[in-house]
């Protein structure tokens, strides 16, 4: 990424010559009753502009840095083709993935797959798990799944169907060791507890199918490659100094594109597939078990190993689970428990597919010291952890908490104040594949460093859902791990609603494209801090979003934050109302875009506070398009003299020739226009009713910048 060079926002791209606007009244002013989306448009049209000129070129995308492996997302491409359309599209993405993650997990799913790679909806016409179902409610069903996937079956009435047992992986050190008694340990699980995990094991040996299909090698890789990928992954978190180190000590080449070939041709929708089918056995199952009046006075203890991995059943007691080998499935019915690992793959063959699914209870998930990939993680596989209730804790270093790189990691939390903390890699984060975290009730508290809450690398989907309370959104920015290019003073967040690509127009020039980050609050008064890009921002050929539906809100950053885009890519932030306020630090921000890039900031209603440094609200710079529009509210702007409040910067060489925009609307209330701190207001055109250009004297034909204030 660059260094400290000035940057400008950049939005939409113009296809007509326009010259600097006079003062005079537009020939179609707006009224106080006309709704946003026809003031702005007669605004514009005021202007001497049409709205639908107001886009990006996708010649100019393919001119400037190449065809073919650089394409943008479905919805990035809907954006940047109609960047006024930003808003009810932001809208509808919200209300999808929000109003059916508490109830139906796989809706909120499915709108993830459509945003990245076509729609993917298990279950939408008839049921994938009908035959599952039907086996698992069999008796005996659960110990003859268990002789199926290479478990000697439990001796005694309940394995009289099994099938003759295939053979037994190599035993494997726990410290919890498999039921001396199996078969009068396997008598005393309730039937509903059997038959919910000969469901989850059914489903789950499907999806280690679709794993093992998905996980094949590039065409220019040998077999060394996927063990070396996969070992890559599961390495300790390191900062990012060390990282600079290794980069400069031990390079690589072939080995980094053998990766690039493999994230390209990843098939993602086969992670999505087998997450699907999971998530679906995992509701079913907890169906199952809720409805089962009897659970809560039993008194069970199971485990055995099989070549998925360990199978644990437990009671309602407060348990610790802590295994030395792979664990395929934890259902635990109740008590206060600990986990060191929970609904994580544990390589990319065998044991490949994790679920866990705990029902009440505070529970903890603390990872061991210096590991990584420990709860609903799918690192080259698929990992599903469901917590149904309590005031919950999870801690790890990373890759972690719902992290899919190379297949799916979901997280669904049902309720309870819970508190999320990581290091890097977490809390919605994704590269090839897709990772989700929804906590569906609470108020809660995310923290973390780099790479979380919505993260998305390449060819990736990352969500980050929180449906209700008052929540905290931290990536920390006083402990200097990650110092960023721009500013060595602050970390490289990379989060909240971030997307990023695989940049290399200045090494070998494979660029490979970014993909989708989505951070959805539905609800409550929030908090979100971070550093430098995050809380709705893209780059290269990557789509952040930020989409808070309600409350008073706070926004704290730095750079290329609040609705940002560098180089090719798209940054919403949309916020649907409260007296809300935004602090942007340095530049870049509050709806900004950079390099044929569309930086987008929506704020619908309340009394807002923006501070807003150099290139924001509505900014242009290097031929990128920003938009920034509120509603409605008395508002106050503090910002500088220049680069700000519907403006564009001159553009030269090929930028020059590329159309492109900075808006700037406020459509109701009294608001205030002042300088950084309350200062006298330094950019005398800007105020409450008025409009304004950018005051170039002669702006390039293709650049746009305007304000206007109803």
């Amino acid at each position: 990424m660059h260094s400290q060079q000035r940057i400008a926002i950049a939005l939409g791209s113009l296809l007509f010559p326009v010259s600097p606007l006079s003062a005079q009244q537009p020939a179609s002013a707006p009224t106080p009753e006309d709704p946003p989306a026809v003031a702005m448009d007669k605004y514009l049209r005021g202007a001497g502009l049409d709205p639908r000129d107001v886009r990006i070129n996708q010649d100019d995308f393919d001119f400037m840095i190449g065809s073919g492996s650089q394409i943008h997302s479905p919805f990035a491409r809907l954006l940047l083709n109609d960047p006024l359309r930003a808003d009810a599209q932001a809208a509808a993405v919200g209300e999808l993935l929000a109003n059916q993650a508490a109830g139906y997990p796989v809706g909120s799913l499915n709108a993830l797959s459509r945003l990245l790679c076509g729609s993917v909806w298990r279950g939408m016409v008839g049921d994938p798990l009908a035959k599952h179902k039907a086996a698992a409610a069999q008796p005996g069903a659960l110990a003859k799944v268990l002789g199926e996937l290479g478990a000697t079956p439990p001796a005694g009435p309940a394995s009289q169907t099994a099938s003759a047992p295939q053979s037994a992986p190599a035993s494997q050190p726990t410290t919890a060791p498999a039921s001396p008694d199996s078969a009068a340990a396997l008598a005393a699980v309730p039937a509903s507890v059997q038959e919910a995990a000969a469901l989850l094991l059914l489903t789950m040996r499907d999806a280690r199918v679709w794993v093992q299909r998905a996980n094949r090698l590039p065409p220019n890789a040998d077999q060394a490659f996927l063990p070396k990928l996969h070992a890559k992954l599961r390495s300790p978190i390191k900062t990012g100094a060390e990282e600079d180190r290794d980069e400069a000590e031990h390079p690589d080449v072939d080995y980094d594109l053998a990766v690039k070939s493999f994230v390209e041709q990843y098939p993602t929708r086969y992670a999505m597939v087998a997450g699907q089918d999971l998530t679906l056995a995992v509701d079913a199952a907890r169906a199952k078990l809720v409805a089962d009046p009897a659970l809560a006075g039993a008194s069970f203890d199971f485990r055995i190993n099989t070549d998925l991995g360990w199978v644990v059943l437990a009671d309602g007691r407060s348990n610790t689970h802590k295994y030395d080998g792979p664990i395929a499935l934890i259902i635990d019915t109740g008590g206060d428990d600990t986990y060191t690992v929970a609904g994580a793959s544990a390589d990319y063959q065998q044991h490949c597919v994790s679920v866990a699914l705990d029902l009440a209870g505070n529970d903890t998930y603390k990872a061991e010291p210096r590991t990584v990939a420990s709860f609903a993680a799918g690192l080259l596989g698929v990992g599903v952890l469901w917590d149904a209730a309590g005031n919950d804790t999870y801690d790890s270093e990373g890759q972690s908490e719902g992290c899919g790189q190379y297949g799916f990691g979901l997280l669904f939390d049902a309720g309870g104040d819970d508190k999320y903390k990581a290091i890097d890699a977490a809390q919605g984060c994704a590269l090839a594949g897709f990772g989700v975290l929804i906590d569906a009730a609470g108020s809660d508290h995310y923290e973390s460093y780099r790479a979380s809450q919505a993260y998305s690398s390449c060819n990736g989907g990352a969500a980050l859902i929180d449906v209700s309370g008052n929540d905290a959104y931290i990536l920390n920015d006083a402990d200097i791990r990650y110092p960023a290019a721009q500013s060595a003073a602050h970390n490289c967040s990379l989060g909240q609603g971030f997307a990023i690509g695989w940049r290399a127009d200045y090494t070998d020039g494979w660029k490979v494209n970014g993909g989708v980050g989505v951070l959805v609050d539905a609800g409550g008064d929030d908090k979100y801090s971070a550093g430098i890009f995050a809380q709705g921002a893209g780059y290269w050929y990557g789509t952040g979003m930020l989409l808070d539906l309600g409350g008073n809100d706070s926004y704290l950053g730095q750079w290329y934050i609040q609705g940002a885009s560098a180089h090719y890519a798209v940054g919403v932030l949309a916020d649907r109302g409260g007296n809300d306020v935004y602090q942007a630090a340095m530049a870049m921000g509050l709806g900004a875009g950079h390099d044929v890039g569309l930086g987008v900031l929506i704020d619908d209603a309340g009394n807002d506070t923006y501070n807003a440094p150099g290139l924001s609200l509505g900014a242009s710079n290097a031929a990128g398009t920003g938009l920034f529009i509120d509603k409605a509210g008395d508002d106050k702007y503090f910002t500088p003299k220049d680069s700000c409040l519907g403006w564009v910067n001159g553009n030269g060489g090929l930028w020059g020739t590329i159309r492109c925009f900075g808006l700037f609307f406020d459509l109701a209330g009294n608001d205030t226009y002042a300088g950084p701190g309350g200062a006298d207001q330094s950019r005398a055109e800007a105020g409450n009713a008025k409009r304004w250009g950018t005051p170039i004297a002669s702006p390039p034909p293709a650049a746009v910048g305007l304000g206007f204030d109803r």
